[in-house]
């Protein structure tokens, strides 16, 4: 397995194992599946819901699933920032996106 060296800010060379490329792959496809099985749960209930504001009711039924579906484009933007950058299928594979000096994503201060 090939080693990542990055140096810190402390004249400290941090070492890593770079993970193989069949370990991302199935990470990536686990958090595709997580991302499928969401769609497939949201488009059920949005079908199940009525949406009935007269002659602007499939404009609005569109930007409603447009809303309900941005989770799915913002999927590893939420979970890298607020999990210390891990998504399910990093977790899963134990994975994880490390900064450039070799520690943990920041997390979002409010």
């Amino acid at each position: 397995m090939p080693i990542i060296s990055v140096p810190t800010s402390f004249n400290i060379s941090l070492e890593f194992d770079a993970p193989g490329l069949g370990r991302r792959w199935v990470a990536l496809l686990l958090d595709m599946a997580v991302q499928v099985l969401y769609i497939i749960l949201a488009s059920y209930l949005l079908n199940k819901v009525s949406f009935g504001f007269g002659s602007d009711a499939g404009f609005n039924q569109w930007a409603i699933g447009l809303i309900v579906m941005s989770p799915v484009f913002l999927y590893h933007i939420i979970f890298e920032s607020l999990t210390n950058g891990q998504s399910i299928g990093k977790k899963i594979m134990k994975l994880r996106v490390v900064s450039i000096n070799g520690g943990g994503l920041p997390s979002a201060s409010y």
